[in-house]
């Protein structure tokens, strides 16, 4: 059994929000015991086996609900149509951003986003008109300030849950996971982790000079826009990158996906998450198929022995029957737990080595994008050198000429005896014939 971290919990149990096959724990009265199984929120009067107890205080900052995501859904639709005003961009709706519904383990939970997210909910349209109309009550207001002003007042809502979680030391909440047997021990917090506000406060820039924007090269636009689709994907408003890098079957080789991303530096990170993905499933491949070869052996045996006893002289001795094993359904869960991760995956782009300057090393090599190395796994590099055997003769360089003569033509002389004048006459024309076709 291993021991995980506080974050790896928080991270195996957002992944596990929803496992195939119906829960093994039944509601009952009475309960006092607290369940998470795959992804529902049960009761028990009794501590499951298989389940260990894990503090809610780190459910509460590790554990991913849906509520981040329908805060960046809201974020991202008054940035779009603040931008977008000028262009007679169309003004948003709760009904048109397709919010997740939070599932019955969040809404028991109270995550310390789901403040911040109910007041964006209430207060969606008064931003919107904030953005439509700055100027009032003769004064400009600005729609992120408003908006940092509600992450502020939700701060009390979040350090009063934080408190309710500590109250007497931890409140426990059981969890079967994936290879989990214990968890790191946990100091209780005095205060919930603290907030980033989503627009950061600029003060008043006091320049001699307008600062004129740095164009960008055609690089940086391209990692923009990969982030930019990154960003849309995670909110379903995108599906370019379909947040699978494999083509995962029981028992089949997988196969690797089309490169999403159009910069270098992403494309690179791509390759190197596709790459540590891979290696795990054929590893994984690999000791199914042993598995599941020596059960095949065990129960051939099996099969040898019963049909030896119906022999009149048994000589086979003894095999035990083998149990059932459900290789197809170690398969399909391998597959599904793959995919949850490839899901919550985040990219950081790879960039090459900042080069050296041109003053210095004018005659500096460029430094080609190498992906970094896998810490995880490290493949083996074999070097293997073929030697090539030289032959015994050389080939002449120059192939020799041929030279093609003309045929002679033989001549064939005859002597006519006779007194005709005529035949006198074909005679020295045949001989004149003969000679000039002879020269």
């Amino acid at each position: 059994m291993s021991t995980l971290t506080p974050k790896q919990v928080g991270d195996e149990m957002s992944m596990y929000t929803f496992r195939p096959g119906k829960s093994t724990l039944k509601r009952l009265s009475g309960t006092t015991y607290t369940c998470f199984d795959k992804g529902h929120l049960c009761y028990t009067s009794t501590i499951p086996e298989g389940f260990v107890a894990v503090p809610e205080q780190v459910i509460l900052e590790f554990f991913g609900t849906k509520y981040t995501l329908n805060i960046r859904k809201m974020e991202r639709a008054f940035e779009d149509y603040a931008s977008g005003l000028k262009n007679g961009a169309r003004r948003p709706t709760m009904r048109s951003l397709y919010l997740e519904t939070p599932t019955e383990f969040e809404l028991f939970i109270r995550p310390l986003d789901s403040f911040y997210c109910s007041s964006l909910k209430t207060n969606f349209s008064g931003i919107l008109n904030v953005i439509d109309n700055p100027i009032r009550r003769g004064g400009v207001l600005n729609w992120k300030t408003r908006v940092n002003n509600l992450l502020n007042t939700a701060g009390t809502a979040r350090t009063d849950r934080w408190n309710d979680a500590t109250a007497s030391g931890h409140k426990l909440i059981y969890v079967r996971l994936h290879n989990f047997g214990k968890m790191d021990p946990v100091p209780v917090k005095a205060t919930p982790p603290t907030y980033v506000l989503p627009y950061p406060t600029f003060g008043t820039v006091q320049a001699t000079q307008p600062v004129l924007p740095r164009q960008q090269s055609v690089e940086e636009v391209r990692e923009a826009t990969d982030e930019d689709m990154l960003d849309r994907t995670n909110m379903g408003r995108s599906r370019k990158y379909r947040k699978a890098l494999l083509l995962m079957s029981p028992w089949k080789n997988c196969i690797r996906t089309a490169n999403p991303f159009v910069s270098r530096a992403y494309s690179a990170a791509f390759v190197v998450a596709q790459r540590a993905f891979e290696l795990r499933y054929v590893e994984f491949k690999k000791a199914i198929e042993v598995r599941r070869t020596v059960y095949r052996a065990a129960w051939a045996a099996y099969k040898a022995f019963k049909k030896d006893q119906r022999s009149i002289k048994p000589s086979i001795p003894y095999v035990e029957n083998p149990d059932a094993v459900a290789f197809e359904s170690e398969w399909r869960e391998y597959i599904f737990g793959l995919k949850q991760e490839m899901k919550n995956i985040e990219f950081q782009p790879v960039r090459a080595p900042s080069a050296p300057s041109a003053l210095s090393a004018p005659s500096a090599p460029i430094v080609p994008i190498v992906p970094p190395a896998l810490t995880s796994v490290k493949p083996a590099i074999k070097t293997v050198t073929v030697e090539h055997i030289r032959p015994l003769s050389k080939l002449p360089l120059i192939l020799p000429e041929i030279i093609m003569e003309t045929p002679r033509v033989h001549t064939v002389h005859e002597r006519h005896h006779t007194t005709d004048p005529d035949l006198l006459m074909i005679q020295q024309d045949l001989k004149y014939a003969t000679r000039v076709m002879a020269n």
